[in-house]
């Protein structure tokens, strides 16, 4: 069975009834449900799988055999994702990729860009940075805003404006007028 160290800048937050894992390297979110939460947790607390698998077995009532099948597919799981390992082992950042334009051409050519409209906005301070967050939709502003919450501040003067829009089924995250 792998073992469970999380890479370095992997770190889990439960943020009211879900979970999510940050891995601060590769920029990703990855959502947990409630059994692997619980499997998460129960290996910060014990380093040693058989007890995890213990304690799940006696949590939910499976049986010993399913829960401990159950821990080592939640380690091979995560070790592929990138969210376990070793100093070196964990994903990298990808690389910026800013839009090259033409000088003079427009900011952008997103076209759902020039027609935005915005149902929502917050402003989030963040290491002394004012950041207005802009939504198109309130199902954006539902996957984004309970992570950032606790840095909500409504009278905070935004230093930054940052724009999701929706086009089909892609999100692009736009900053100060500029897609990114």
């Amino acid at each position: 069975m792998a073992e469970f160290k999380p890479a370095p800048g992997v770190r889990l937050f439960i943020i009211d009834e879900q979970s999510v894992v940050y891995s601060h390297n590769a920029q990703k979110l990855f959502t947990f449900n409630t059994a692997a939460t619980f499997i998460w947790c129960a290996f910060e607390l014990h380093a040693d799988a058989r007890a995890v698998a213990h304690e799940l077995a006696s949590g939910t009532g499976i049986g010993e055999a399913e829960a401990h099948e159950r821990v080592a597919d939640a380690l091979r799981s995560w070790h592929a994702l990138g969210l376990l390992g070793g100093d070196g082992d964990s994903p990298k950042r990808p690389p910026h990729r800013r839009r090259k334009r033409p000088k003079g051409a427009p900011v952008s050519s997103l076209p759902a860009y020039a027609q935005a409209r915005f149902v929502r906005e917050d402003t989030y301070v963040m290491l002394g940075a004012a950041v207005r967050v802009r939504y198109a939709s309130e199902a954006q502003r539902e996957f984004v805003h309970p992570i950032l919450a606790h840095f909500a501040q409504r009278d905070a003067e935004p230093t930054s404006t940052i724009e999701v829009i929706a086009d089909g089924e892609r999100h692009h995250v736009c900053q100060n007028g500029a897609v990114e």
